[in-house]
């Protein structure tokens, strides 16, 4: 006795599930270190320094006198200027009250989340197509198995109408018809089969599972999920907050130390209180204004995007019927082999026509799964 194992889908499913939380977990720590990474003055900052300085202009004073060696008058100009001031040393300054700097990083932190919402998102709609995808193998092992019933009666009735040909009993166009459906669904089999093979390698490959024997629940609608832009708009009004804040003053902490010739106190420590205007700022600060309203914009057009409905299949009922009549009349005699298989004919156009389509549908829930990180939380 033969037993058949077959692969089910919740089984693949947890497979995928396994092998894409181990990369998206990855993601996240470098989403981390993208986004949570202080780049602004969170931290003091140490530089190095070295001062000469001339005052000018220097004070002097002419005077003459008399060399008697030489039996003549001297002009010189003798300076009263300031010695040359000469210092070098390191500092340090911190600016933690920077509003600039902490709205960027409350942004950075949000943007942080919606990337990682945008991941998870991204991760339900792989299991998606993944589930459109062995739905679609499924369908083309049906039209595969299909073709081949088709062959195999086409073959058989081949077989009785040479031999009623040589009989002179039959017609030649009715033999050439069987052998033209035949060659029709032996080019159509070669073309799934080209297909089917070329998406099961691919889905085995990624899911280094035997996918022969397969099973699939019947509980399923395609379903894409949206990635919701709240929190980067969030994030985008954070960060526009801040720029729009480049007025605001400025605390900055310092200290020094002074080495050189100069004749004060070696180490100065204390704190300044500045305000800058600064006009790229402010131009920066209106562009992200800008971009925070054109985001909200295009997420508003995006929700009102119309849902379109599938076509509905053919109702293969009374096809079958008919071909269920047209077996009970050719076990009767009434009809012939060759006229049997003209309906069977028909009912495989119309069933791989029906395949054909469900597969068409199945495409069309298909998710987007493209993914790049926005570039606008560094800070």
């Amino acid at each position: 006795m033969l037993f058949f194992l077959a692969i089910t889908e919740d089984s693949i499913l947890r497979v995928f599930e396994r092998k894409i939380d181990d990369e998206l977990k990855k993601a996240e720590n470098l989403i981390k270190d993208i986004y949570l990474f202080p780049k602004g003055y969170l931290f003091p900052r140490l530089y190095l320094f070295y001062d000469n300085i001339d005052i000018s202009p220097i004070p002097t004073f002419r005077v003459q006198y008399a060399d008697t060696v030489n039996f003549r008058l001297v002009d010189r100009e003798i300076e009263l200027g300031y010695p040359t001031f000469r210092r070098w040393g390191f500092g340090v300054f911190w600016n933690p009250l920077n509003p600039k700097i902490i709205f960027s990083v409350i942004s950075a932190k949000t943007l942080k989340d919606f990337e990682v919402s945008r991941m998870r998102i991204l991760k339900e709609n792989l299991m998606n197509n993944l589930r459109i995808y062995l739905r679609i193998l499924q369908n083309l092992d049906s039209l595969i198995i299909l073709s081949d019933s088709l062959i195999y009666l086409g073959e058989s009735l081949v077989e009785r109408l040479d031999t009623l040909g040589k009989l002179g009993r039959l017609g030649e166009d009715k033999v050439l018809f069987v052998k033209a459906e035949i060659s029709r669904a032996r080019g159509f089999r070669e073309e799934i089969l080209r297909f089917r093979n070329m998406l099961k390698d691919s889905l085995e490959g990624f899911l280094k599972i035997n996918l022969e024997n397969l099973k699939i629940g019947e509980d399923f609608t395609p379903k894409c999920l949206d990635v919701p832009d709240s929190l980067k708009i969030k994030a985008m009004y954070y960060r526009r907050l801040g720029e729009s804040l480049w007025w605001f003053p400025k605390l900055y902490i310092f200290g020094e130390v002074w080495s050189g010739n100069v004749k004060t106190p070696s180490t100065v420590a204390g704190f300044r209180i500045t305000v800058e205007f600064d006009e790229s700022g402010r131009l920066k600060a209106k562009a992200i204004s800008s971009a925070v309203e054109m985001e909200r914009i295009m997420g508003e057009i995006s929700k009102s995007k119309v849902d379109i409905d599938l076509p509905i299949l053919s109702d293969l009922s009374a096809y079958k019927n008919l071909l269920e009549v047209s077996w009970k009349y050719y076990q009767m005699g009434t009809i012939s082999f060759a006229e049997y298989f003209k309906v069977y004919a028909d009912f495989f156009r119309i069933r791989t026509d029906n395949i054909k389509n469900r597969v068409k549908n199945l495409s069309k829930g298909l998710c987007e799964v493209n993914y790049q990180y926005e570039k606008g939380g560094e800070y």
